[in-house]
């Protein structure tokens, strides 16, 4: 069945719908009251919420199992052009993989496929062992955008508020954030270094600033896996370096694992395990040191060496 671009949308519906309902809850429950919070606490917590470490860096037990696994793939459009042919690649526990090809090479289809928005006609892809359209979890995959929202100064949103967003999808329906919500909210900020502005409207922020703190909602949650589309695209000099760094000591010390999508590796070259380079199928897939003569061969655009 081919897919009308038109129709796709940026982000789960159910999960949007759910996101404004309870952005009024968030900003009544943010400073309730210790006891009241105690109180909140005391609900059967899920399986998700016991796996929860209070330290601020915990890495999680290596798993033989990849995070993502995908086989045979292959997508097309209703213009019947193929996106993706036979594209194959797994993505393990801890892993920093950079995704790379030239404009059109289906990168952000591939994205898509990975994160449930788009179905392949042929092939399938396994989240943690797990076939796509039967998986539930989706806390553990964080998803950062090309650029941060445009937020409208009309919407009075603090930091804290915007990063408790984050643990939506761990909370489920019908339930309030509590204390143990607002300490791993606590934590995500201090990660990206972002404590400080916590009170802040998130308007008010710059760029970069705003960048982190859709890096910190991703790791409010405490994923296993943070996706991450191009996120230095419009965002200066210095506040990738700081960005870049915050994303090596994310994947050293908490053992995330990190798909990066990006016209330029240079920057990672030091922290990277694995390259995969596409151009509708999989040109290479393997250490960043042999990526530089295998780029030659494939013809990928010099600003991706």
């Amino acid at each position: 069945m081919l897919v009308n671009r038109d129709e796709l949308v940026s982000d789960r519906p159910d999960k949007a719908k759910h996101t404004r309902h309870i952005m009024t809850d968030i900003r009544a429950t943010v400073n309730m009251r210790d006891d009241v919070a105690g109180i909140a606490d005391k609900r059967d917590a899920s399986e998700s919420h016991r796996r929860e470490s209070s330290d601020l860096y915990s890495t999680p037990p290596p798993s033989q199992t990849p995070v993502v696994q995908v086989e045979n793939v292959s997508f097309a459009y209703e213009d019947g052009l193929p996106v993706l042919q036979n594209l194959s690649l797994q993505v393990h526990h801890g892993e920093f993989m950079a995704l790379v090809g030239p404009n059109g090479a289906g990168k952000s289809t591939l994205l898509k496929i990975m994160l449930g928005l788009l179905r392949p006609q042929e092939g399938r892809v396994l989240l943690f062992g797990q076939d796509i359209r039967r998986f539930k979890d989706w806390w553990r995959i964080g998803y950062v955008p090309q650029k941060p929202e445009n937020y409208n100064p009309q919407f009075p949103a603090t930091v804290e508020e915007i990063v408790m967003l984050g643990r939506v999808a761990r909370l489920g329906r019908l339930r309030w954030p509590g204390r143990r919500d607002r300490e791993e909210v606590t934590r995500a900020l201090q990660l990206v270094g972002m404590e400080h502005l916590r009170h802040k409207l998130i308007w008010q922020l710059s760029g970069g600033q705003q960048q982190r703190v859709t890096i910190a909602r991703a790791l409010a949650a405490r994923p296993d896996l943070l996706v991450l589309d191009e996120p230095t695209a419009g965002v200066d000099a210095e506040s990738q370096a700081r960005f870049y760094s915050l994303l090596n000591e994310l994947n050293e010390r908490l053992g995330v694992a990190l798909v990066f999508v990006s016209h330029d590796i240079g920057p990672l070259r030091g922290m990277l395990d694995t390259v995969a380079c596409i151009n509708r199928t999989l040109c290479y897939y393997g250490p960043p040191e042999g990526f530089s003569h295998a780029a030659q061969h494939y013809e990928v655009v010099a600003s991706h060496v």
